[in-house]
């Protein structure tokens, strides 16, 4: 015999027990007792397609884990190939750096001697223009000098001549 079969006949008994007064009891245990007899057959005819229901969306739920899982995978990987592409990168950069550092050394060492000679260039020219332009100035004043030297000469010439007798013919 099977549960529900088993399940209706107990209930069948207990009723006719009931009613001819055989069991006696209140009623609230009488509806406690129909409402867990209807819970239990209700969920024993609901279980198979309740259960076939969770299982395929138990399993639906899995698939879409598992695609997850493969993208954040696939995702990562590529991450981690994008990052060791940078990391080549970054030691191709750094060694045309310092390739690019020797091989200018000799000319940042050619422009610095070039940049010296063209500031002893440019100040022996300040210097010599110095130089010229105190000449200049010297010469200037040695001729203000002489000048004024001149122009006192004449006056006491002249004042000279002026005191002094004349002679009359």
């Amino acid at each position: 015999m099977s549960t529900p079969k088993k399940l209706l006949y107990g209930l069948l008994a207990f009723i006719t027990l009931s009613s001819k007064g055989i069991l006696i009891y209140n009623e609230e245990t009488i509806v406690a007792l129909t409402f867990f007899v209807f819970v239990r057959i209700a969920f024993h005819f609901v279980e198979t397609p309740l259960a076939e229901a969770l299982d395929s969306r138990s399993e639906f739920i899995q698939k879409e884990l598992a695609t997850l899982l493969s993208s954040v995978q696939k995702s990562y990987k590529e991450m981690i190939s994008d990052l060791n592409n940078i990391a080549t990168i970054s030691s191709v950069v750094d060694y045309s750096l310092s390739t690019a550092s020797t091989n200018l050394a000799p000319l940042k060492l050619a422009d610095k001697l070039k940049a010296q000679q063209e500031f002893k260039v440019v100040l022996t020219s300040m210097l010599d223009e110095f130089a010229i332009n105190r000449a200049k100035m010297q010469l200037s004043a040695q001729k203000n000098k002489a000048e004024r030297l001149r122009t006192q000469v004449t006056k006491g010439i002249k004042l000279v001549n002026n005191k002094a007798p004349t002679k009359k013919k």
